[in-house]
């Protein structure tokens, strides 16, 4: 019990010095800027920090745990990373309105560029993660317990099909 304490302290902190960002940083300073950015640029880096780094906390961790707790951790964190996700894009989305009014501002300014770049590895993550997930359906549905039980260190990743649609085919 006294680590969860020491843990929630510094997560407490973590937040605190994240908001330090927001004020001092483009959101504040820059025209049009508002508490209402401040307040939304503090959201968006939160929910993104509390994202990629449970995911590499969950990867650190999860390695080394058995299959079947693996599988449990991996979704209860799917849960909080679709809230997680669903807070940076809505926040995000609202500082790019405000900082990009115009559509053609996003190929035609930095910031824009920066801002598709962002996009672009999002889509990407989600691609991923709906890919593993739509394995994992097809799956359960086909009921193929050696996939579900499987051990995804010994994923072929070079693969890009999934191992179900592997064994309707073959």
């Amino acid at each position: 019990e006294p680590m969860v304490g020491h843990v929630t302290a510094l997560f407490a902190l973590a937040l605190v010095l994240v908001g330090g960002l927001s004020l001092s940083g483009h959101d504040a300073v820059d025209a049009g800027s508002s508490w209402k950015t401040e307040i939304a640029d503090w959201v968006h880096l939160a929910g993104a920090s509390l994202w990629i780094g449970g995911l590499a906390a969950l990867a650190l961790v999860a390695w080394s745990a058995a299959p079947a707790v693996r599988a449990t951790m991996f979704l209860r964190f799917s849960r909080l990373a679709t809230v997680l996700v669903g807070v940076v894009l809505a926040a995000g989305t609202y500082l790019g309105i405000v900082r990009l009014p115009q559509l053609h501002d996003l190929w035609t300014t930095g910031y824009g560029h920066v801002l598709l770049l962002k996009l672009a590895l999002v889509v990407l993550a989600l691609a991923w993660v709906g890919f593993h997930v739509d394995a994992y359906e097809q799956a359960k549905w086909f009921g193929d317990e050696t996939l579900l039980k499987s051990d995804f260190r010994q994923v072929d990743f070079g693969n890009p099909s999934p191992p179900v649609i592997q064994k309707l085919v073959a």
